[in-house]
């Protein structure tokens, strides 16, 4: 075996390769391999799906609820499936063939059960992308995705909590792992409203995730989480503003699954319990505003009745799509879609170096973890404290009203919550509960002035008076 070494004691091209591979370690350059392949085939693979979609008129068109000025197109997670999928499946073969502490641990076989089954959850998307499906439709497929999940035995079985320790879900695994993988989807979904923010706080998340599991020793999971890293960061090239593709319901249902399903692995085994733990606060920011969207909607749809009608009428409500979310929010005080992308990346890092402080280490002290925590936590307070204040006058016709929910929940289909009496007496009670006055401030919007408004609407545009014609002369008379 050579030595590596040159006769004067310096390294040789050989030597100075091994020594960097000893010094990255092997688990690390299994997932380095995993990100960079992920991201160059999502890279190279989104302009040729951008093609497809326009050639189809797969396009996302500005509207009432849409921030982009120009129609867009959309299908990104075909792109992104691409590259997850070639990530995974080279990281798994380097762990597997070099010697490494990957190698016992990582199989290819554990992958597929989450790869397949984020392929159909990423198809589920792109039908939706093609043709609308109702929120329930979606529901339905994100649950039967959970339940495939929950057959292929990847489940929560365990979760460990600092301070308190280890807590067996024993009965509770398969419909708490249900919840999980409907909460993660639909925040990542939800969180993806401005051009590069859910790329970019998937990147980010993926990133700690994929760093925490090394540190906890898991191969599965740390692969597939620098795998979706890598298919954020490439397709974050395309999708910055302005975006030239949107990820679409394909996309952001995938990066959501994956997250979910990829630290739902990391819960079967007590060693790494604590992955659901630090995948839940470093997605601290979509699930912040998830539930700030369920609790707006379920309170401006509480009305008259008993307590089971009210309650059935506010739950039909949060699927009722509003313009709330805290990116709407923070467009609405004037910042730029660049601005508000890199507002939301940078909480979701400030998450995540928290995350990585929850390793055991005892080169730590107590007060990093207690003083990255209080920033974070402030930051995450600062996001949900944010108010609607309209920057001009035009945005202020945009402010979410709760006749947006009356306008929207008659049109429902019957079929869509049944055609019993009983049903549609509660979706009248729907329709009127959706008329409770949300704040004042919130729902006047500012009145134009006169000038603007007729410069807005040709129809009231007032014909500019005609100059009365110069008196004529008379005519000289001919010499």
């Amino acid at each position: 075996m050579t030595s590596g070494l040159k006769s004067d004691g310096s390294a040789t091209p050989d030597g100075a390769l091994m020594q960097a591979w000893q010094l990255i370690g092997d688990d690390s350059f299994a997932c380095l391999l995993a990100l960079i392949a992920a991201a160059l085939l999502t890279l190279v693979t989104t302009p040729v799906v951008r093609r497809v979609a326009l050639h189809f008129r797969i396009v996302d068109k500005p509207g009432k609820r849409r921030v982009h000025a120009r129609s867009t197109a959309r299908l990104g997670g075909l792109a992104v499936l691409c590259g997850i999928i070639a990530g995974s499946i080279i990281g798994a073969q380097v762990a597997q063939t070099e010697v490494g502490g990957l190698a016992e641990s990582v199989a290819f076989a554990d992958m597929w059960p989450i790869l397949g089954i984020g392929t159909v959850v990423c198809l589920l998307g792109a039908l939706d992308d093609l043709h609308p499906i109702s929120a329930r439709g979606k529901l339905l497929g994100l649950t039967a995705a959970s339940a495939l999940l929950a057959v292929a035995d990847i489940t929560i079985e365990v979760v460990s909590v600092p301070g308190i320790g280890l807590l067996r879900l024993d009965q509770f695994a398969i419909p708490v792992t249900i919840l999980w993988i409907l909460a993660c989807t639909n925040a990542v979904n939800l969180i993806d409203g401005v051009d590069g923010a859910g790329a970019g706080v998937v990147m980010i998340a993926a990133s700690t995730l994929s760093l925490f599991a090394l540190g906890l020793g898991d191969g599965v999971t740390a692969i597939l989480f620098a795998a979706t890293c890598g298919a954020a960061g490439g397709f974050l090239f395309h999708n910055k503003q302005p975006a030239s593709i949107f990820l679409g319901d394909s996309g952001s249902l995938l990066f959501g699954f994956m997250l979910a399903a990829t630290s739902t692995a990391g819960c079967t085994k007590n060693a790494t319990a604590m992955i659901g733990v630090g995948a839940l606060i470093a997605l601290a920011v979509p699930f912040l505003d998830a539930s700030q969207s369920f609790v707006r909607r379920f309170r401006l749809a509480l009305g008259n009745g008993t307590l089971r009608q009210r309650f059935v009428a506010a739950i039909m409500a949060t699927a009722v799509a509003d313009m709330g979310h805290i990116h709407h929010r923070l467009l609405r005080r004037g910042l730029s879609h660049g601005r508000v992308a890199l507002i939301l990346c940078l909480v979701t890092t400030i998450a995540g170096v928290a995350v990585l402080l929850m390793l055991p280490s005892g080169a730590i002290h107590w007060s990093a973890n207690l003083t990255m925590f209080s920033v974070g936590a402030f930051a995450l307070y600062r996001l949900a404290a944010v108010k609607d204040r309209p920057a001009n006058q035009h945005d202020a016709a945009l402010l979410p009203k709760s006749t947006e929910m009356t306008s929207i929940i008659p049109t429902m289909p019957a079929t869509a919550i049944g055609t019993t009496a009983k049903a549609r007496r509660t979706a009248s009670l729907v329709a009127s509960s959706a008329t409770v006055s949300a704040p004042r401030a919130r729902l006047r919007p500012l009145a134009r002035p006169d000038h603007l408004h007729q410069a807005t609407n040709p129809q009231l545009r007032r014909p500019a008076p005609r100059p009365s014609p110069a008196p004529q002369q008379p005519m000289p008379p001919p010499q």
